[in-house]
């Protein structure tokens, strides 16, 4: 009897923990993920929809040359508070939103022009875009993607995107309430990336023209204009350097991997040395075979070339642009008297030119007070395919800005 009672008391113990274990099995299944915070670091991929192809001409491209692919963040931080308010950034990038039900809604803000502040108030930057998306029951988010009005980019407006997001680790809420800034620079490593990968950006430029070393404008800080970056300065020859500077134009937009035009300004400025010196600079350099770099065999060509130069077109700048996505070369001849014609088909640019010819596929001479040049640069919103342009300050009398 005793057995039979204690076989009986097993078998109810066993048959509750099943039908226990199946409520819970069920419950979880039931329980949307909606109810959680959804306060945490999340990977974004944005996938084309919609695209208006860029028509411009630039150097004989136009943006239907160029695929246009899924763009992966996995830096993408979100916070939610307890209104259901959500904040958050992605690089440079801000975000704002809300989370209604199983529906999110989250606005993307950048900086508008000038030195970029990782601590600018919201409220200051520019509304560029705008994701409508779901949060499904497996905690994922996905849904489409629309752009504002952007007047660097008129036509951006009629571009749309798809979105896939899922969380890679949640985020407990910060006690010190800064919501993800520490020391003024972000949490992740955007800034630094940049920064630490100019040597590999600027490529063949160090490589074969400054002995391998990056010789830059400024220090490593960066100032907006349009839809991205100058790095390391945007004022040549800059802050330490007098030949062979260069600084990196970094494209970067919240947008899925896409090639766009994007207009430059190279216009000359206040004189920054005299011809003498500058030949004395020359002379000076560490810079190995400078001459031989610019298509000289002698310094002595060179100088003479640059003293014939200056007396007819007086103070000047030369410098030149190089797109890592086209391979292309501008060489940029800033002067302040005489004919533009004349001075881009003057000896000392065309042997720069010849000199230029053998790194590249293609080399374009333009001459003038201000010059306006045009690229086709490959940009995402996170290192996905973005390719700089370099500007490198060759030499001259004169100070140029890149704008």
């Amino acid at each position: 009897m005793k057995k039979r009672m204690f076989t009986y008391l097993m078998l109810i113990f066993l048959v509750s923990i099943v039908f226990s274990c199946k409520d819970k099995d069920e419950n979880n299944e039931l329980t949307p993920v909606t109810n959680n915070n959804i306060s945490g670091q999340w990977e974004f991929i944005l996938v084309p929809d919609v695209t208006v192809p860029d028509t411009t001409i630039a150097h004989g491209y136009t943006g239907a040359d160029f695929e246009e692919h899924a763009a992966v963040n996995d830096e993408v931080f979100l916070y939610e508070d307890g209104n259901r308010n959500l904040k958050g950034f992605a690089g440079p990038f801000k975000l704002q939103g809300n989370l209604e039900d199983k529906n999110v809604t989250l606005m993307v803000y950048i900086n508008p022009n000038g030195d970029y502040n990782p601590v600018l108030p919201i409220e200051e930057m520019q509304l560029f875009s705008i994701m409508n998306l779901e949060l499904d029951e497996f905690g994922f988010m996905s849904g489409n993607g629309t752009y504002e009005a952007y007047p660097e980019y008129p036509n951006i407006v009629n571009n749309t995107y798809l979105v896939e997001a899922r969380m890679l680790s949640p985020i407990k809420k910060l006690k010190s309430g800064n919501m993800g800034y520490k020391n003024g620079k972000e949490v992740n490593h955007w800034y630094d990336f940049v920064c630490n990968e100019i040597d590999k950006l600027v490529g063949w430029i160090a490589k074969d023209l400054t002995d391998g070393k990056v010789r830059p404008m400024d220090g490593c800080s960066f100032h907006k204009d349009g839809g991205g970056y100058y790095v390391i300065g945007h004022k040549g020859p800059g802050r330490d350097y007098d030949l062979f500077s260069t600084t990196l134009y970094y494209p970067y937009e919240w947008c899925r991997c896409g090639t766009r035009s994007y207009g430059f300004y190279v216009s000359i400025k206040g004189e920054n040395i005299s011809i003498d010196k500058l030949v004395d600079k020359i002379n000076s350099t560490s810079i190995k075979d400078l001459a031989k770099k610019l298509g000289f065999e002698i310094p002595d060509d060179l100088f003479f070339a640059l003293e014939e130069f200056h007396n007819e077109f007086g103070g000047f700048a030369i410098s030149m642009g190089y797109s890592t996505n086209t391979h292309n070369l501008s060489i940029y001849v800033n002067h302040k008297d005489g004919s533009s014609n004349d001075a881009k088909n003057h000896p000392l640019i065309q042997a720069m030119k010849s000199a230029m010819a053998k790194h590249v596929r293609t080399v374009y001479v333009y001459a003038g007070h201000s010059i306006h040049d045009k690229w086709h640069l490959e940009r995402s919103y996170h290192f996905s395919c973005n390719t700089p342009l370099v500007f490198t300050y060759l030499l001259g009398t004169h100070n140029v800005n890149y704008d």
